[in-house]
């Protein structure tokens, strides 16, 4: 067995530490690390192997329970459980997006009170492209739609 010196783990630790760093810099790196993760969620659903043990994951039920020391006549003042029949999925849907698009409603209303977005001209393109956004699809899954059941969907 051939052991490593100490110094030569450190400075590849080191190393690995100054290119995570780097490249976080770097102005897509966050977009990348979102798509691959994407990626691998999509695949993780969608492979027979894995669809089972995802959908499991997502269905994991979790709870906080906030109890408070006891007293000396041995009742406690607070005993609660929050919430109830909280999944992953339903924490993911009902408190993260909450969050994400909080998140993102405050960083459209700074840009458009004092950063790229502040005059009509320059905003002009991203609003055109958010209502495609929105109407491209509603027209695609009307025309597909047109005269079936699923039309007023």
């Amino acid at each position: 067995m051939r052991l490593i010196p100490i110094f030569a783990w450190n400075k590849s630790l080191y190393t690995m530490h100054i290119r995570r760093k780097h490249f976080m810099e770097k102005p897509w790196a966050q977009g990348l690390i979102l798509l691959v993760s994407v990626i691998v969620a999509m695949t993780l659903a969608n492979w027979d192997v894995t669809a089972q043990w995802y959908e499991d994951i997502l269905h994991t039920e979790f709870t906080l329970n906030l109890v408070s020391p006891a007293a000396a006549d041995g009742s406690r003042l607070l005993n609660i459980s929050f919430p109830h029949e909280m999944t992953i999925d339903r924490f993911i849907n009902d408190i993260l997006m909450v969050v994400f698009f909080f998140t993102v409603g405050l960083e459209i209303k700074r840009e458009v009170k004092c950063g790229e977005l502040s005059t009509p001209r320059r905003a002009m393109l991203p609003v055109l492209a958010a209502m495609g956004g929105m109407l491209m699809p509603a027209a695609i899954y009307g025309l597909i739609n047109f005269g079936t059941p699923a039309a007023t969907g």
